[in-house]
C-alpha cells in the first residue's frame, strides 16, 4: 500500500464509510499482542498525519480536507499510550471512547484518574469516566493472587482516599461503585 503515505492517499480516496470502517478495524487491533508496539508506533503516525492539523510538527499530512476527526479517534486504542495521553489533555480533539481506551491502555486511565482525582475536574463527570476501571476493565487477573485488575485499582483509589491524596465526595465514590453507605 505504500506505507503511511499509501494509506493516507486511499483514506482521501474512499468514502467516509468506507473510512469509519477502516478506522474501526484498526482501532479493535489494539489488544493484539503480537508486534505491539510497532503498530502502535504505525498507527500513531498515521493518526498524526490524519490529524496534522492539531500535530503541526508532523511530517506526513493527509490532504484529505472532510471533517473526519470523529472516525479518526477510532484509532486511538491502537496508539502509543504517550500520543493518546497528549490526544485526551487537548481541549480541541473529540473525546475517544473512554471503555476501549481502558481495555488497551489501562496503566494510562488508571494514572490519569488517580490525578485528575486530586484536582478540580467535575467528580461526577470524572467518575463516570472511569468508573470501568473500578468495576470490571481490563478483565484480567492482577499480581496479586485471586484479585482482578480492577479490584487491586480500586484498593488504590480507597487508600488515595484515605491518605487524602484523592478528593472525591465520599457518597459519589459510592454511587459508582454501587456500594451501600
Amino acid at each position: 500500500m505504500g506505507g503511511t503515505e499509501g494509506v493516507l492517499k486511499f483514506l482521501a480516496a474512499v468514502s467516509v464509510d468506507e473510512v469509519r470502517l477502516f478506522c474501526r478495524v484498526i482501532g479493535r487491533t489494539s489488544t493484539s499482542g503480537i508486534v505491539r508496539r510497532q503498530r502502535q508506533s504505525v498507527v500513531t503516525e498515521l493518526l498524526t498525519a490524519l490529524a496534522c492539523d492539531h500535530f503541526p510538527d508532523t511530517k506526513l499530512r493527509s490532504a484529505d480536507r472532510r471533517p473526519l476527526l470523529r472516525q479518526y479517534v477510532r484509532m486511538l486504542p491502537a496508539c502509543t499510550a504517550d500520543f493518546l495521553d497528549t490526544w485526551m489533555s487537548s481541549d480541541s480533539l473529540p473525546t475517544p471512547n473512554a471503555k476501549k481506551l481502558m481495555e488497551a491502555h489501562p496503566d494510562l486511565l488508571r494514572n490519569r484518574c488517580l490525578q485528575e482525582s486530586g484536582s478540580e475536574h467535575d467528580t461526577e463527570r470524572h467518575l463516570d469516566r472511569y468508573a470501568p476501571l473500578l468495576t470490571d476493565l481490563p478483565p484480567l487477573p492482577s499480581a496479586e493472587p485471586d484479585i482482578s485488575e480492577s479490584m487491586a485499582f480500586s484498593t488504590r483509589l480507597l487508600e488515595e482516599l484515605k491518605e487524602g491524596r484523592t478528593q472525591i465526595e465520599p457518597d459519589q465514590f459510592h454511587d459508582h461503585l454501587g456500594v451501600a453507605q
